[in-house]
C-alpha cells in the first residue's frame, strides 16, 4: 500500500479516520491525502449551473465563503497534524458533488478512509449526508469506515464474514492486497450456512487456506 485518501469534512466523526490515516501511514511509510470538498451544488440548489438567480445571488456567494473556509481549516488543520507527525502528505480541495469528488479522486490511490457518519454536504453539522452511502456502494478502491471513538493503541484482531461468493472472495483478496493482514492480527474467519454447520466450516477453512494459515 502506498497511498491512502481520508475524507476531511471537519467534523468529530472524521477524526478518527485521519488518526487511523496517520497510524498506517506510519506503519506503511506511504503516502496520506487528505480531500476535502465544497459542496457548491447543495448551496446552488435547484438553480442550473452558472445560472444564479440575482434574488439568491448575494446569499450564495456568501454561503459558497463559508464552506470553503471551512474545508480549508479542515485541510489546515490535516496537514499540521500530518507535519507533527512527520508524515508525507498531500491536499486536495474539490468544489461538486462530495461523493463524485471523492470516487473520482479514488481512482488515483489505494484506500479510501471515512468517518462512520459524513458531513460533507453543505449545512450539515449537525445532521449526517449520504456520501458515505453512495461511495460504499461505487468505490473501486477498499474503503475503511472508522467508529467515532478509535482505540487505535488497543484495537487488533480482525473478524472476517466469509460466505464464499464472489463479492466476498474479491473483498478478501483485496484485504491481503492492501498488506493490512499483516499488522491486524490475529485474522478471525466467520462463515454461517442456513442448514449445515459443516459447510460453514468448509467454506470458512478455503477462505483460510486463500489466507494462508489454518483455522
Amino acid at each position: 500500500m502506498r497511498t491512502i485518501l481520508v475524507g476531511l469534512d471537519g467534523s468529530q466523526d472524521c477524526a478518527s479516520a485521519v488518526d487511523l490515516g496517520i497510524k498506517w501511514a506510519k506503519r506503511f511509510e506511504c503516502l496520506l491525502i487528505g480531500i476535502g470538498v465544497v459542496d457548491e451544488p447543495a448551496i446552488r440548489g435547484c438553480s442550473p449551473e452558472g445560472h444564479i438567480s440575482p434574488s439568491y445571488q448575494v446569499a450564495y456567494d456568501q454561503l459558497l465563503k463559508e464552506s470553503r473556509h471551512q474545508v480549508e481549516q479542515a485541510l489546515e488543520h490535516f496537514a499540521i497534524r500530518c507535519s507533527d507527525e512527520c508524515i508525507a502528505f498531500k491536499l486536495l480541495e474539490d468544489e461538486g458533488q462530495p461523493c463524485e469528488r471523492i470516487l473520482t479522486e479514488l481512482q488515483r490511490y489505494d484506500l479510501l478512509i471515512l468517518g462512520c457518519k459524513t458531513h460533507f454536504a453543505h449545512a450539515s453539522a449537525d445532521h449526517p449526508c449520504d456520501t458515505l452511502g453512495k461511495v460504499l456502494r461505487a468505490a473501486s478502491r477498499p474503503v475503511v469506515v472508522t467508529p467515532r471513538t478509535l482505540s487505535i493503541d488497543d484495537a487488533s484482531g480482525v473478524i472476517v464474514a466469509y460466505d464464499g461468493s464472489v463479492q466476498a472472495s474479491r473483498a478478501l483478496q483485496t484485504f491481503l492486497a492492501t498488506g493490512l493482514a499483516a499488522v491486524c492480527q490475529p485474522i478471525q474467519i466467520v462463515s454461517v450456512h442456513p442448514s449445515s454447520t459443516v459447510e460453514a466450516a468448509r467454506t470458512a477453512d478455503r477462505a483460510s487456506e486463500f489466507c494462508g494459515f489454518t483455522i
